[in-house]
């Protein structure tokens, strides 16, 4: 059944109720306070088509909203866009915009943001031992797709061979006495063990070994690895990390720091956040920190400052982002 009427002047002379309202492409539906009511109906408001109200006129209550990539959701006044109970996906470019706070209120959603953050070190898990030669390391929690990163330290020993599936960045291990750094990196995969071993011996079978192993998200591999740095001087303070040559814009940079006996963390300056330190008893040290790079290309050393000089070897890593 169709019903027509003539244009509706004075409010409260258009009511729908239990009915069932669509309203077309391109179509309006403009009222008043008060002057049209949809109460209890199924409405389905088409590609196009306007709702326009003044405050108070206009309530959707317990509905599904999809706003796509590229809508706006704008309020202006106080109290005159309210969304509650909603499942709500915002796509990537959507703006959710309000002018007034608090203009526009989003309660109890179920909220998909497209994250336009860098990589990041999602989490970590260390290792140490004074004596023997085995090395077990517990991989730090990941999902498939994420990067494994892991700098192995040594004082005086030498690092086992590379883990099978893994690739070696950089390393300086050697028998001799100094402090050695290692770093080693892997893609997570289904069906990946949740522990991996190698070894790091010394002259006389020990070896103070330190490892941090950490888990990269939001990345898209190694972007460049530096050479070591390294000095074998008790005495020698600050402990430089290297600079790198990055190929694209707001690489993160991790920057390692193996070193002899520390008493206290590395400090390092503003810009650069310490992940960890690992300072094993009296016999050595291992800290990592990370850093936003800047525009492709040479991103400049930074200096680890050490609570006490030390021996110390250093790298630098650069995870590009998505």
């Amino acid at each position: 059944m169709t019903t027509s009427i003539g244009p509706v002047f004075d409010p409260g002379e258009l009511l729908f109720e239990g009915l069932e309202a669509s309203v077309s492409v391109s179509s309006d539906v403009a009222a008043e306070a008060g002057v049209l009511t949809l109460t209890g109906s199924t409405a389905e408001i088409s590609v196009g088509s306007t709702v326009g109200a003044v405050a108070g006129s206009l309530t959707l209550d317990g509905y599904v909203a999809e706003v796509s990539s590229g809508s706006t959701v704008t309020a202006t006044d106080v109290g005159y866009m309210t969304l509650t109970g909603l499942a709500a996906e915002i796509s990537s470019g959507s703006t959710v915009a309000a002018s007034t706070t608090p203009a526009l209120t989003l309660t109890g959603l179920a909220a998909d943001v497209v994250s336009n953050n860098g990589p990041f070190v999602s989490a970590f898990t260390t290792f140490s031992k004074t004596t023997g030669s085995a090395v077990t390391i517990t991989l730090p929690a990941a999902n498939v797709g994420d990067l494994w990163v892991i700098a192995m330290a040594t004082t005086s020993g030498q690092m086992g061979s590379t883990p099978s599936g893994w690739t070696k960045r950089m390393g300086n291990g050697a028998w001799y006495d100094g402090a050695y750094l290692e770093v080693w990196t892997r893609t997570k995969v289904a069906g990946d063990p949740a522990t991996i071993t190698t070894s790091a011996s010394g002259f006389s079978s020990d070896s103070p070994t330190e490892v941090i192993a950490m888990t990269v998200a939001n990345q898209a591999g190694v972007n460049a690895s530096s050479s070591i740095l390294s000095d074998g001087s008790t005495t020698a303070t600050p402990h430089p990390t290297p600079a790198i040559t990055t190929t694209v814009a707001k690489a993160v940079l991790i920057r390692m720091v193996s070193t002899g006996q520390l008493s206290a963390a590395h400090t390092w300056p503003a810009g650069v956040t310490p992940v960890t330190t690992v300072i094993n008893g009296t016999s050595a040290a291992l800290s990592v920190a990370v850093q936003t790079g800047g525009a492709a290309g040479s991103q400049a050393a930074v200096n680890a400052t050490p609570s006490n000089g030390s021996k110390y070897s250093s790298g630098t890593i650069a995870i590009a982002p998505v």
